[in-house]
């Protein structure tokens, strides 16, 4: 019976590292056959050109809020809603009576690295410090240019080549509204695929990149975020602000 008992429990345990070593054999598998996917993808884009850039252009009024609030909160990283956003950082700041400059560089999801750049300038005259602790001061000018571009790259699991990179650039105009009441918002976006022909080809196919839906759902979303922060600020100075026009093309 004994030598019974030592052969079960011996058979037991070499089961046990059948199963483990077949368990590490699969994993090896899949990770191989993904390999191998995402080379035969990366193979089918070689002969393909790098999509064209989406573009997208929108206006919208925001009848009760000071246009220095609203290029403040377009110039404010940390209020842009971005869903994949994880860590972040400020790397380099400058400013002066007119502007105001700032790198970031922020993780964005999963293998994914990426860099903002934000530029605001007061183009009115004349010309104040930007007030920007104070989400824009009290009556700072009436034209404000903000502009922000982010540049990211996602490497793929299991393979070192290529980075999938992508950019996208945004460059709004904010002014007074008809009649100098409320704010005007005139904003350009635009996101595209870089790198080589077949890795910007690569990038379009697997994260998407250069898409105008996205591109259009993306600045929809910010706005809508904007929108909100502006209402939320103004509750009590101004209960009946809306934003009442929104326009793409």
């Amino acid at each position: 019976m004994k030598f019974i008992a030592m052969n079960v429990m011996h058979g037991g345990m070499l089961g046990g590292v059948v199963w483990r070593r077949a368990g590490r054999a699969a994993r090896s598998r899949a990770r191989a056959a993904l390999a191998v996917c995402g080379g035969a993808a990366l193979l089918a884009c070689w002969r393909l050109s790098a999509p064209a850039a989406a573009r997208v252009s929108t206006d919208a009024d925001f009848s009760g809020a000071r246009p220095a609030a609203l290029a403040h909160l377009l110039a404010d990283f940390s209020a842009h809603p971005l869903p994949e956003r994880g860590a972040w950082s400020v790397e380099q700041e400058f400013s002066n009576y007119t502007s105001w400059r700032y790198t970031v560089t922020y993780e964005c999801g999963a293998r994914c690295s990426a860099r903002a750049t934000v530029e605001a300038h007061d183009e009115s005259q004349p010309a104040r410090a930007p007030q920007h602790g104070s989400g824009g001061g009290g009556g700072g000018g009436d034209a404000h240019r903000v502009r922000v571009r982010h540049s990211y790259c996602t490497s793929l699991p299991m393979l070192p080549w290529p980075q999938l990179c992508g950019e996208i650039d945004t460059e709004t105009l904010v002014t007074s509204g008809a009649g100098g009441r409320g704010a005007r918002l005139r904003e350009h976006a635009s996101a595209r695929c870089v790198g080589a022909a077949a890795a910007a080809a690569a990038a379009a196919l697997l994260t998407g990149c250069g898409d105008e839906r996205g591109l259009r759902a993306r600045r929809r979303l910010h706005l809508h975020h904007l929108r909100l922060a502006l209402a939320h600020a103004h509750t009590h100075a101004h209960p009946h602000t809306t934003g009442d026009r929104l326009n793409f093309s």
